[in-house]
């Protein structure tokens, strides 16, 4: 009897060993891509890659900062409240919300948004053309479309100076 409950006290104990990310502790380990696509005036288009460490690459296009590659570093908080912002809208493969796949009235000349997670399980991703008023989407905009903002990106998005049309 001693022996018998000195191995389920063993087992308990063991079942208490952490778990390593990637585990079935539930952690996040995949790596986010997440871009920004241009509209009829001034949007900032931009990409960046992050990974579950949080290291990342930005890639400024238009209506920048600071055009061309520039390597980043988030830190824990940030990295898990730029995933908190996005988990909700993370579809189980591919999901499209633009002109042929929207429920509602669209609209032209809008920026797109495009997010691809990536894990040792494959690839899911969203692709949004903001013009589609879909009302998931539309209600959770500033959620989704701003999600980056949680990250240490704005030196290098958002212009310090509102970028200029025509001549």
């Amino acid at each position: 009897m001693k022996y018998a409950c000195g191995l389920v006290a063993a087992v308990l104990i063991a079942g208490c060993a952490p778990v390593e990310a990637g585990g079935s502790s539930g952690a996040d380990n995949s790596s986010i891509s997440f871009e920004t696509g241009a509209c009829f005036g001034t949007c900032p288009v931009f990409s960046f890659t992050i990974d579950a460490d949080g290291n990342g690459v930005f890639n400024g296009k238009r209506f920048v900062e600071k055009e061309g590659e520039h390597r980043f570093r988030a830190s824990p908080a940030e990295l898990a409240a730029f995933r908190a912002r996005l988990a909700r809208f993370r579809p189980d493969g591919e999901v499209r919300y633009d002109w042929e796949n929207c429920s509602g009235p669209v609209m032209s000349d809008m920026p797109s948004l495009s997010i691809q997670w990536r894990d040792a399980d494959g690839e899911d991703s969203l692709f949004w053309y903001q013009g589609c008023r879909e009302k998931k989407l539309s209600d959770a905009k500033p959620d989704l479309a701003s999600a980056w903002k949680e990250l240490p990106l704005e030196e290098l998005a958002i212009p310090k100076t509102p970028p200029r049309l025509g001549r």
